[in-house]
């Protein structure tokens, strides 16, 4: 409510009115913000654009909501607020981005960069050799990562090459006490990334 008053003076008397000038809110906008599909530690961030009656909000504070966490996350000058997915475990989360009580939802898939695969190995063989592979992230090849594989309670330690393929030898003694015909687990790990599959045992 806005109140106008006159004093008043020798010709006039003195007055008062009250108006209502109604103020409209600002329109605020979430935009801009994607479905996140990406590999294991690609550090892809999620964006949002803030607008207030269109024009771009600058330096005000977003709240992102990721896997339990809560962050403050500060708009560019041209309105943009951005969020580096850390390395997470493989799955799919949801992803929230806050402003003003304005909010906008938006799911994150994060695939397993560890390839592997079934393999049969001969029982009666001294060495076979089992490949595994990370896949390449933001273009590059993962050399020189450590795996840790295990396999019948044992752990083994593996590392890549340039090409980011690591070999992991399946000596002829670690085969002695398996049943031939059966087939047992063996879990890759890099991280929080984790594949398992199966060795099958031949003559």
């Amino acid at each position: 409510t806005l109140t106008v008053t006159y004093t008043g003076d020798d010709k006039f008397s003195s007055i008062s009115k009250n108006t209502t000038v109604n103020v409209p809110a600002p329109v605020i906008k979430l935009s801009k913000n994607k479905n996140i599909n990406m590999l294991y530690s690609a550090g892809t961030k999620y964006k949002v654009l803030v607008t207030v009656d269109g024009k771009a909000a600058v330096k005000v504070k977003v709240t992102i909501k990721f896997n339990g966490k809560t962050k403050k996350v500060t708009t560019n000058k041209k309105g943009y607020a951005y969020y580096k997915i850390p390395a997470v475990k493989p799955k799919s989360y949801k992803i929230t981005a806050t402003y003003k009580g304005k909010t906008v939802k938006n799911t994150v898939k994060v695939n397993n960069i560890i390839k592997a695969a079934n393999k049969k190995v001969k029982k009666s063989k001294k060495v076979t050799k089992v490949k595994i592979t990370l896949k390449k992230v933001n273009k590059k090849y993962l050399k020189n990562k450590t795996l840790k594989i295990k396999f019948k309670g044992k752990v083994y330690k593996v590392k890549t090459n340039k090409k980011g393929t690591a070999t992991w030898k399946v000596k002829k003694s670690m085969l002695k006490a398996l049943k031939v015909g059966k087939k047992y687990t063996y879990k890759v790990t890099y991280g929080k990334d984790v594949v398992s599959k199966k060795l099958t045992i031949k003559k």
